[in-house]
């Protein structure tokens, strides 16, 4: 997985899954495994479409990249974007939350293993509890 800019990204039209809880709790445990010493957080926040509509989006973030999901050339792929090309790019408000380990395995728990969201202003601003919100921007 290359790091990308946040023009490389529009350059190369990478589109959203949809699925970006999902996604992002998968890559979440493949980095929390493999690279432990690491510091890896899963990463649930608003973000906001071109025209100011707010929606929730998931992520993670390791050191000072954010890793997600998207869709290029039909293709579903990992990208890594520098953080603030990432937050600048999705237009992320201050409205985000960083999972610890430890802070997933509550919420896993509480909310019977789903991949999120969890917290009621993220779920209020997805489709049916779901990333499909995402899919509009």
């Amino acid at each position: 997985m290359a790091t990308m800019s946040s023009k490389d990204l529009q350059d190369l039209k990478v589109l959203p899954t949809g699925t970006c809880f999902d996604d992002a709790l998968f890559l979440w445990a493949i980095f929390t495994k493999n690279t432990r010493a690491i510091p890896c957080y899963l990463v649930h926040g608003i973000c906001l479409h071109a025209d100011g509509t707010p929606y929730s989006h998931a992520w993670v973030e390791r050191v000072d990249l954010c890793i997600f999901s998207g869709i290029m050339q039909g293709e579903k792929m990992a990208f890594e974007v520098p953080q603030p090309e990432f937050y600048d790019y999705f237009k992320v408000t201050d409205d985000v939350t960083k999972y610890s380990t430890e802070d997933f395995l509550l919420f896993e728990d509480l909310h019977e293993r789903k991949a999120g969201p969890w917290e009621e202003r993220y779920i209020a601003l997805t489709t049916d509890g779901k990333a499909g919100a995402a899919s509009k921007a």
